[in-house]
């Protein structure tokens, strides 16, 4: 992901414009600190949490038809399942969720205790459960951090074991506010123009190495590491004269009640963006169906972000392993902000107002950036609040690759404007919590980290360099990896010795 508020005042100045270059920083830059779901007590430093006690789960959602989901149809094994089921009311700003979760136990230990990521309760007032339920039974939940709940007094779940869970709750969207120089920007919620469902669903968070992957929000970059699950959505948009036009993960059908349904398999997470003034265009590759979604003043920059999208998408397919889905979706996002999700991204809208018909500029650069995340981030995950630069890195460099194989000529351009024109400095391999302030983050994990893909580049080969890539995606697909899985591959292709360049971009090896 790039935060864009900063990079479009950037943006203005190199393009001769009057607004001012250097990134302002987040007045507050206190650490925050990584720690275990038993531990955690920082809150979220963009929103509040309500105050809320243990509840027991006895109240039952309002009322409505019931579906019946089809939870084992996918036939993958050791995967979760995730019904969705929302009523959007869009004019009130408010969801109701039917959630039902077939979990798979791979913990190696029987469970009667789970936790639940629950991002949607970070804003004041915008989370209310309404009741929990293993098969007839009810359970209780208590909340353990900001953003994590845990359900207690289950019956027992052994290794190797499914149990089905099924969640009501509803949602209070918060309004999306205009862009701070104390917060980053907030993608969930509402415009007048767009609603974004993301992190909008309670889930069970991954499980590795003997521990639950959950961790903190911190003052910039992403701290969740989402497992991989199949997921069957319904949305129902109920009590609104407004047309609406959806963006999904996935592909959606509309049956003969009006209800959308969508289906996506083995993926990190399934969002929403709704708007009643979206332009659609689209194109096709390689049978892959790509689609811009973008407002009606901007649909030249619509059509280039498409374009670049699809370039992307056929390079990085040929570069690193094929793309896994049958679609993807770029949305203009109606904050300053560009995120990746599974099959879906979106991209600032300051990017759009900023195109100016060439690929000289970060609407193209960013779409490039983007749909590397499908690959790093998507299909090979990494604890993202950890390891940041295990993806943010490589997609920064897979621009690169991306001017090099189109616009060769611009290559130039763009290691200046995009990375050197900064001077990036620091260790690329620290945590969210560990950098003093954004620029500083920035700096290191996405630019350092960048001139870090580059030296190994050219120390090794290109042969060595892209076989090592190609190999770390087909290895890795469907799985969390870590930093030494890759510099172990990068290793195994050469017999240069690479530890001067790592201890010059690493902390970890300049300790050694």
């Amino acid at each position: 992901m790039l935060r864009s508020w900063r990079v479009i005042r950037n943006s203005i100045l190199v393009f001769g414009l009057c607004l001012n270059i250097v990134a302002c920083q987040l007045n507050n830059d206190a650490l925050v600190p990584s720690t275990s779901i038993k531990t955690e007590t920082q809150s979220s430093p963009t929103v509040t949490p309500k105050s809320q006690s243990t509840i027991a789960m006895t109240e039952t959602p309002t009322g409505g038809a019931t579906l019946t989901p089809t939870l084992a149809s996918s036939g993958n094994e050791g995967v979760s399942n995730y019904f969705l089921w929302l009523r959007l009311f869009p004019e009130r700003h408010t969801v109701e969720v039917e959630e039902r979760i077939r979990w798979f136990n791979d913990t190696g230990a029987p469970r009667e205790e789970l936790p639940l990521v629950v991002e949607a309760a970070r804003y004041p007032k915008g989370f209310e459960w309404l009741s929990v339920m293993q098969g007839e039974r009810s359970l209780t939940i208590e909340p353990e951090t900001v953003n994590v709940w845990k359900i207690k007094e289950m019956s027992p779940v052994t290794e190797g074991e499914t149990t089905e869970l099924t969640l009501h709750y509803r949602l209070n969207l918060p309004e999306i506010p205009p862009p701070s120089d104390t917060a980053k920007p907030q993608i969930y919620g509402y415009t007048l123009r767009q609603i974004n469902l993301v992190d909008w669903y309670p889930y069970i968070p991954s499980f590795k190495d003997g521990e639950w992957l959950v961790h903190p929000p911190g003052y910039f970059g992403e701290h969740q590491v989402y497992p991989l699950s199949d997921y069957e959505v319904v949305l129902e948009i109920l009590d609104s004269s407004r047309e609406w036009l959806i963006a999904a993960s996935a592909a959606g059908e509309k049956d003969s009640e009006g209800r959308y349904q969508f289906g996506l398999q083995r993926a990190r997470n399934f969002v929403l963006s709704l708007s009643p003034d979206y332009q659609i265009n689209e194109t096709t590759v390689n049978n892959i169906r790509v689609v811009s979604y973008y407002f009606k003043d901007n649909t030249l920059a619509g059509e280039a972000a498409l374009k670049a999208t699809a370039q992307a998408l056929e390079l990085y397919s040929k570069l690193f392993s094929p793309y896994s889905r049958a679609q993807l979706s770029l949305v203009e996002a109606d904050f300053l902000d560009g995120m990746e999700y599974d099959g879906l991204y979106f991209l600032s809208k300051g990017f759009y107002n900023l195109y100016d018909g060439t690929p000289q500029g970060y609407l193209t650069m960013i779409a490039a950036h983007e749909t590397a995340h499908q690959w790093w981030y998507g299909q090979v995950a990494n604890d993202q609040a950890l390891h940041p630069w295990l993806d943010e890195a490589l997609c920064t460099y897979s621009e690169r690759l991306f001017y090099e194989n189109y616009y060769p000529d611009l290559v130039a351009w763009w290691w200046f404007y995009r990375v050197n024109y900064y001077q990036p400095a620091g260790w690329i391999d620290r945590s969210i919590y560990d950098y003093a302030g954004y620029q500083a983050y920035r700096n290191a994990v996405y630019l350092r980290g960048a001139q870090f893909f580059e030296d190994l580049r050219q120390a090794i080969g290109d042969e060595a360099f892209f076989t090592a890539l190609r190999e770390y995606a087909q290895q890795y697909n469907g799985r969390i990896a870590s930093p030494l899985d890759l510099l172990n591959l990068l290793r195994g292709q050469t017999k240069s010795d690479l530890e001067p360049l790592l201890r010059q971009y690493f902390s970890s090896f300049a300790s050694q």
